[in-house]
């Protein structure tokens, strides 16, 4: 085109039409680019500039993550050779150096021969939908984790609750044969050892109520150091000798409203639990401090003006791998070989708190396991003494 046919109304028309639809494609908010036949991109509007980068023309799949490469690759070879539709979702790098999700989607143009001279594409940022997505599918476990506890629990109160009143019987007829001076010595000790195993299922069916929330709660205000305190003696014949317990209080009485003997059977449980977790003995730390209601991976604890009570296990046992601390209290989940543990003990814990507005939480270290537990303060005078805590033995 020479100097004359640029100066032609035709010429002016052309250009004005391609500088229009140069500033459309600009105004869009998705990445509008132009492939030719063989679908090597050649033009990316201002977005895509600012996106992926001027350097990237003609080479898109420097920018696709490795593990949506080879899928995507595969099906835009088969769209370029058979002129279907290319629609696809993938992660792409943008010039942050960061991937994000885009559905990039491509129609072919065909020439008057019917052949494909080139390909218009869009390519949409969709992060935005794939964070709701992952959100409600997120919500969804929840849910679904809330309704299969519920379920095991109202299953497992109702077994106890029978359970219970049977063991009611036999241990009241085993207190009468024991009252009784006529038998002899073998029968008297298989007597103690019916109401010894009696008392222990009574234990058991305790705890399945406690986590099914059926068995009875009367909460007081207590200073969970002085519980400690009271407790540690129980605790220590409890552990054994290859176990050291090792005791970190706050300074101040930590004053909540929890029932005193669930309150024990928190305790006990994780205690036990961490006790479990060093078969060849080692050290458990208990501690407790104050802490406010801050937001924590993996921690929902509701705004309190009080902030929380913290009850911190720790033991330095085999741990567990961190992506299974959410299944940590579920019911009768447990990583004890069999006829170790039947996985009770966390959830009547997480039952528990739960049922006096805490929360419970576990934390895999490099060398054990932290168990807290949150309790909500009860006291006014702890205001001023509540500071952020590092969980640390």
């Amino acid at each position: 085109m020479n100097e004359t046919d640029k100066q032609t109304p035709f010429y002016s028309m052309l250009h004005s039409n391609a500088s229009r639809l140069q500033h459309l494609a600009d105004s869009m908010p998705q990445v509008v680019w132009i492939a030719d036949h063989a679908g090597v991109i050649r033009y990316r509007n201002k977005n895509g500039a600012e996106l992926f980068g001027e350097s990237t023309i003609g080479a898109p799949e420097n920018l696709i993550h490795p593990d949506d490469l080879r899928s995507s690759e595969r099906l835009w070879d088969e769209c370029v050779v058979s002129g279907e539709v290319f629609e696809r979702e993938h992660r792409i790098r943008t010039v942050s150096g960061d991937y994000r999700w885009f559905l990039t989607r491509s129609v072919p143009v065909r020439g008057a021969n019917g052949e494909i001279e080139c390909w218009y594409g869009t390519t949409t940022d969709i992060q935005h939908l794939k964070d709701a997505e992952n959100e409600f599918i997120e919500q969804r476990e929840r849910i679904w984790q809330s309704q299969k506890m519920e379920a095991i629990g109202r299953l497992a109160g109702g077994v106890a609750h029978d359970f219970n009143n049977l063991l009611m019987i036999i241990l009241g007829e085993c207190g009468e044969l024991v009252s009784r001076s006529d038998l002899d010595e073998p029968t008297q000790a298989s007597i103690h050892a019916i109401q010894d195993a009696g008392q222990r299922a009574s234990a058991l069916t305790k705890q399945l109520l406690a986590f099914s929330r059926r068995e009875s709660s009367l909460p007081v205000t207590i200073d969970l150091n002085q519980s400690i305190r009271d407790a540690r003696n129980l605790l220590k014949r409890m552990v054994g000798d290859q176990t050291k317990l090792e005791v970190q209080l706050h300074p101040a009485a930590i004053l909540v409203r929890i029932d005193p003997t669930q309150f024990e059977q928190i305790l006990f449980n994780l205690v036990a639990n961490a006790n479990d977790a060093m078969p060849s003995g080692g050290t458990i730390c208990i501690r407790t401090e104050t802490v406010l209601a801050e937001p924590t991976p993996g921690l929902q604890l509701e705004p309190q003006c009080l902030g929380y009570a913290c009850v911190s296990i720790r033991d330095h046992g085999c741990g567990f791998p961190q992506e299974f601390a959410e299944k940590m209290f579920e019911p009768f989940y447990t990583t004890k070989q069999v006829g170790q543990g039947i996985g009770l003990g966390l959830a009547v814990v997480h039952g528990i708190v739960e049922q006096h507005g805490g929360r419970a939480h576990a934390t895999a270290c490099e060398d054990g396991a932290i168990m807290q537990v949150y309790l909500p303060l009860a006291s006014p005078s702890l205001i001023e003494q509540v500071v952020p805590g590092n969980n640390r033995c």
